[in-house]
């Protein structure tokens, strides 16, 4: 594996380590990149120092994110709670507007089963101590004084009256539903300011959240941690591999001049060999040539060994042309 490609697998490794985006489409798992062509690079013997510093920055950075998600989680446990409480008050006036609604339904159907109607003398008496009840409630003071103040010489005639004779059972019914209303409507004030304070509860806790903004914060400054410090690991490592490299070019262009040297080398011996062999058969061939002049032949055979001697004479005088060109060949 070259140099080039163990920094992408080390950039692969590292972003898979931190979750840092951004390099994961650079290399793929058989070490090819996008493109599909192989990378060239080399095994690199990376220090652990990048790997460290990825590590402590990811405990920096997971500790600001918990640090915020637990005041988070504080917030969100406190809403949950005021809505709980909320809930419950909502309930609480669920039922309670239920109970007086069913309250005056039932005395509305009391008056049509027995035929009492707005205008019935029943009623009108009804309505005066009803007045009269609601005088002492809101004007205490002056009902001591007289408690039957709010009414007319002829009303007060009348209420009299009514009171010695005693109530019916209508306005008895009637009476008692309107304290049960009265005491409804004050516990349904109650459960409205309660709803009403834990609404205010909720929108003071998230603007203050707004404002804060703890959780959006601790992952910017998150991201902004982890990228520093896999830029410092990318620089640690591209330092590496440009070292790297640069020592396996020097390797690379050693190899090559010893290899010229050696193809050097073998050209020269190839050369000797070749004119060694050229001497050899110039020597062999003069021999030849002594033998064939030194020879008395007949007149008959005389044409065709001066032949052959032409011949031997020819081929000597290629063999000396060709030794040269092996010497201007070796001094080149």
């Amino acid at each position: 594996m070259s140099g080039i490609e163990g920094i992408n697998n080390r950039l692969a490794a590292v972003q898979q380590d931190t979750g840092v985006p951004g390099y994961a489409g650079k290399v793929n798992g058989t070490g090819q990149g996008d493109s599909g062509s192989l990378l060239f690079a080399g095994n690199l013997n990376f220090p652990q120092a990048p790997g460290e510093k990825i590590g402590v920055a990811r405990k920096q950075a997971m500790k600001l994110v918990m640090d915020a998600f637990d005041r988070e989680r504080d917030t969100d446990r406190s809403l949950d709670e005021i809505r709980e409480n909320r809930t419950d008050a909502e309930n609480d006036l669920a039922e309670r507007l239920d109970r007086v609604r069913s309250i005056r339904e039932n005395i509305t159907n009391y008056a049509k089963d027995h035929g009492i109607t707005e205008d019935s003398r029943e009623q009108k008496d009804l309505e005066l101590i009803r007045r009269v009840r609601d005088y002492k409630r809101e004007d205490m003071a002056s009902a001591l004084q007289d408690p039957l103040g709010c009414l007319t010489d002829d009303e007060r005639e009348r209420y009299g009256a009514v009171m010695e004779k005693g109530l019916t059972e209508y306005q008895k019914l009637a009476l008692d539903a309107d304290d049960d209303i009265r005491n409804a409507r004050i516990e349904i004030d109650q459960d409205k300011q309660m709803i009403e304070a834990y609404n205010s509860a909720i929108r003071g806790i998230k603007l203050e959240s707004l404002k804060d903004q703890s959780m959006v914060k601790a992952q910017k400054g998150k991201d902004e941690i982890m990228h520093a410090a896999f830029r410092d690991a990318i620089s640690s490592i591209v330092q590496e591999a440009v070292q790297h490299i640069d020592e396996e070019i020097e390797e690379i262009r050693e190899e090559a001049e010893e290899k010229a040297e050696k193809q050097a080398e073998e050209k020269e011996k190839a050369a000797k060999r070749k004119e060694e062999k050229k001497e050899k058969e110039i020597l062999e061939g003069e021999a030849k040539l002594e033998r064939l002049n030194s020879q008395s032949v007949s007149s008959d055979h005389q044409g065709q060994v001066n032949s052959e001697i032409q011949n031997i004479l020819n081929k000597l005088s290629l063999l000396e042309e060709d030794i040269k060109g092996i010497e201007v060949n070796k001094q080149l």
